[in-house]
């Protein structure tokens, strides 16, 4: 629908374009006032020192709105990097609903002691079967609770000391907490990271243009003024 507000997870890349837009206008401003510097004959209006004047006023201009996108392309690039940790790595609890988190925070002290108890076998089979249940709040303490263990058993075998799994079974736990970190996100947590990363993307890529964009336009006013100063007319100030 025309003139609807973007949502969100959009808004990034419209920001972007805007930006991009934006510097777009500003090549096109600082192209047009170079111009009018001009007679048609191709020979400045000005004197050599009110020329030199508007022509720093225009890259003044040019170069106020280069870094001002810049940073607001670089903000949406580090808020969308912040998005896409979150969604990936951070704690899954935010994903679940009002009442499957109360009914999480009922049953923790029950799953804490089994995710924290229990031999290997018999944890990977309990992680297993919640993971085919398709139950959420179980789900996410199992993988929150076992993965703290396997994180545990790990540290103690990377010290040295003898760990209570062997090398399988803390592969296997690792695995399953993977997976049902996962199912606790759910699709929708996994594409709206990959929208945060193609924002991110995007946005990186928009400041390498703004950054080409400058470059090119203080390149086109040095060899403007090389020009005028190989005619005889002007000379360095």
């Amino acid at each position: 629908m025309t003139g609807q507000t973007p949502g969100p997870d959009a808004r990034g890349n419209y920001e972007i374009n805007s930006e991009l837009s934006r510097v777009g206008q500003a090549e096109a401003t600082i192209a047009r006032g170079k111009a009018a510097l001009y007679r048609s004959d191709g020979q400045p209006k000005y004197s050599a020192a009110e020329h030199a004047e508007r022509v720093q006023a225009l890259h003044g201009a040019f170069d106020e709105v280069v870094g001002s996108a810049q940073e607001i392309l670089g903000d949406i690039a580090s808020s969308k990097e912040t998005m896409i940790q979150h969604l990936e790595h951070g704690d899954s609890f935010d994903a679940l609903t009002l009442a499957e988190k109360n009914e999480a925070s009922a049953s923790q002290v029950f799953l804490k002691e089994d995710a924290l108890a229990l031999p290997a076998p018999d944890l990977l089979t309990r992680c297993q079967v919640a993971l085919q249940s398709g139950h959420r709040p179980t789900q996410y303490l199992l993988a929150r609770y076992v993965g703290q263990r396997v994180a545990a058993v790990n540290k103690a075998a990377h010290d040295g000391q003898t760990p209570e799994f062997v090398y399988q079974e803390r592969q296997q736990l690792a695995d399953v907490v993977t997976q049902l970190t996962q199912a606790v996100r759910g699709p929708s947590g996994a594409a709206r990271a990959e929208v945060a990363r193609e924002a991110r993307d995007n946005a990186r890529a928009a400041i390498q243009k703004t950054r080409r964009a400058y470059d090119a336009a203080h390149e086109r006013g040095n060899a403007e003024e090389e020009r005028l100063l190989a005619t005889g007319l002007f000379s360095r100030g």
